[in-house]
């Protein structure tokens, strides 16, 4: 009897210590939630403008923040396809801004875009004039000084005058591009003087880009020359995609511009 009692006497025993415990396990330590605002910038919408003097069309570019004239070129960029690369930043001056524009940019290559593209222009010149027209009406709309159009300087990589290839027209850095600025340059079809130097280049051909500049690959970079000799343009015309060559380019280190003078 006095062993049965005891044996229920630890049964209650461990009950009441497996309620306790159980009890325990109830009582959890407090919990705090945290809530974590998400903030996202408005997107905003503007517009460019794309073409020429008198012939502009208008396409819608989203943004966010504060629309500068660094996401103004990009938006022109991203919308037509063009390589707008810069050399450096774009720099203000007091009455206007500076682009000056990397070797790897449409004005060193040359129009890129398919004939089908909405933006092709089998004229070099009238591509060059419809993306300075594009840059220089876009940022006009958008940004003043003293309340009035900024000036446009375009320049080339390195601080170079900005060579128009193909064209055998050059863009002084210190004068504001205006649309009649081509109109006024005559284009040049011999380069010599002091200020002409001559050196040989092995190149891959491209294409022929128009009837005065040839598309090459130069230790792996595709560059524009010009080509004004009858005798070189029809060499380069009849050529096949991928020869190998050997030529001669006479530079005017005063300008920049290249002319190819001779085929090995």
């Amino acid at each position: 009897m006095k062993k049965r009692f005891f044996i229920l006497l630890l049964g209650l025993i461990g009950l009441v210590m497996c309620c306790t415990a159980c009890g325990g396990d109830d009582r959890s330590e407090p919990t705090s939630e945290t809530t974590t605002e998400e903030t996202s910038e408005e997107v905003k919408s503007t517009v460019i403008y794309i073409g020429q003097k008198g012939d502009y069309g208008k396409y819608n570019m989203l943004y966010t923040g504060e629309l500068t004239p660094a996401k103004v070129l990009n938006g022109i960029e991203e919308t037509t396809g063009w390589d707008l690369s810069l050399d450096k930043e774009i720099t203000k001056r007091d009455d206007g801004y500076i682009l000056c524009f990397s070797e790897d940019s449409i004005f060193y290559t040359g129009e890129t875009l398919d004939e089908d593209d909405e933006f092709y222009l089998s004229s070099q010149e009238d591509f060059y004039v419809t993306v300075l027209d594009s840059i220089t009406r876009s940022f006009q709309r958008h940004f003043k000084i003293d309340d009035k159009n900024p000036n446009m300087y375009y320049w080339g990589a390195d601080d170079s005058n900005l060579i128009l290839t193909g064209t055998g027209k050059t863009l002084p850095k210190d004068v504001a591009y205006q649309h009649e600025s081509l109109e006024n340059f005559t284009t040049r079809r011999y380069i010599g003087g002091e200020t002409a130097v001559s050196y040989d280049l092995d190149v891959t051909f491209v294409r022929m880009q128009d009837e005065e500049t040839v598309v090459l690959t130069v230790e792996g970079s595709t560059q524009m020359y010009s080509v004004t000799y009858t005798a070189l343009k029809a060499i380069f015309k009849n050529a096949q995609e991928g020869r190998q060559m050997r030529i001669q380019i006479t530079e005017d280190t005063a300008t920049g511009e290249k002319l190819i003078t001779k085929i090995y």
